[in-house]
C-alpha cells in the first residue's frame, strides 16, 4: 500500500477541500489532512466503534491490497444495498474513499488504517498452546502403501513418462480392487516421490515411502490441500505467509483462501 502522504497528495485540490470538510468540519491544507488521518488514536478508536461487518468489509479490502475495483466487490458480496450503507458511512468518517466521481470507481482503504486493523487481524489466530489436530473424516493411506507393495512384488514395466502399460494397470487396478481410483494413487505416489523409473520399470523408493507410512493420512490431507493450490502462481506462499508460525481460525482462514482466489481469477 501506498504511504498516507502520497495518498493526501494524489487528492484533487477541490475534494481535498470536500474530504477536510467533512472529516475535520473545515477545509485544510494537504500537511493538517495528512496529519489527521494519520492519528493513531483517532484511528483506533474508529476502529473500536465499527461493527463486525463494517471492520470484515475493512479486512476483506486490505486482504485484497487495499485498492478493489466494485466488480470484485460485487462478487464478494451478496447485500450490495448494505455494503454501499457501510461503505457510505465509513467514508464519512475518512476510513474508505473512491477513487474517482463514478459509482464503480475502486474503493480505497486509508493507508495509515492498516496497523489498527492488523491488530484486530491477530484475534484471528489461536493463543500459542499445542493445537489438537481434527481431521473431518479420517483419510487412510493403505491403498497407497497396498500399491507400494504390489510395485515391489511384481514387475512393472512403464514409458519414459513413468506411465505403466496396460498390462502394468491391470495388474494394479486388480490388486486394489475396483473401488480405488488406481490411477489416481498412482501418480499421488509418484508426485511424492515415492516411485522412480529404472531400467524400464517402476521402483518404489524405500526413504519416501517410509516417510509416507509413518506420517500417515494427516501428511496427506495437507500435501493434497497444497498441490490444489498449485495452478495458482505463488498461492501456496501466498497462504502459508498468512499462517506463518501461528495457527489460524478456521472462519477467517477460508475468508482468506476465498479472497486470494477471486484475485486469481479476476
Amino acid at each position: 500500500m501506498i504511504s498516507n502522504n502520497n495518498f493526501v497528495a494524489g487528492i484533487p485540490v477541490y475534494m481535498r477541500d470536500i474530504i477536510s470538510s467533512n472529516i475535520l468540519g473545515r477545509p485544510t491544507n494537504q500537511e493538517k489532512l495528512s496529519d489527521a488521518l494519520h492519528d493513531a488514536p483517532r484511528l483506533k478508536d474508529l476502529v473500536n466503534k465499527l461493527c463486525d461487518e463494517e471492520r470484515q468489509v475493512l479486512m476483506d479490502l486490505l486482504e485484497l491490497g487495499g485498492e478493489v475495483s466494485w466488480d470484485k466487490l460485487v462478487h464478494m458480496y451478496k447485500d450490495l444495498n448494505g455494503l454501499k450503507a457501510r461503505l457510505s458511512r465509513m467514508g464519512g468518517q475518512g476510513i474508505v474513499f473512491q477513487k474517482g466521481l463514478g459509482a464503480r470507481d475502486p474503493i480505497i482503504v486509508l493507508p495509515s488504517l492498516e496497523t489498527p486493523l492488523r491488530g484486530y487481524m491477530e484475534t484471528h489466530f489461536r493463543p500459542h498452546e499445542p493445537v489438537s489436530w481434527k481431521t473431518p473424516k479420517h483419510l487412510s493411506i493403505w491403498p497407497h502403501i497396498t500399491l507400494v507393495n504390489a510395485i515391489h512384488s511384481r514387475q512393472i514395466r512403464c514409458r519414459s513418462t513413468m506411465e505403466p502399460f496396460k498390462k502394468g494397470w491391470e495388474m494394479l487396478k486388480k490388486r486394489l480392487g475396483e473401488t480405488q481410483d488406481t490411477q489416481s494413487i498412482y501418480w499421488e505416489l509418484v508426485s511424492l516421490g515415492c516411485l522412480k523409473s529404472s531400467h524400464g520399470r517402476v521402483v518404489p523408493l524405500d526413504g519416501p515411502c517410509k516417510d509416507l507410512a509413518a506420517n500417515g493420512g494427516d501428511f496427506l490431507c495437507i500435501w493434497r490441500f497444497l498441490e490444489t493450490l498449485r495452478p495458482f502462481t505463488c498461492l501456496e506462499y501466498d497462504i502459508l505467509n498468512t499462517l506463518g508460525m501461528q495457527g489460524m481460525k478456521k472462519d477467517a482462514f477460508s475468508r482468506i483462501l476465498f479472497l486470494r482466489l477471486l484475485g486469481y481469477a479476476s
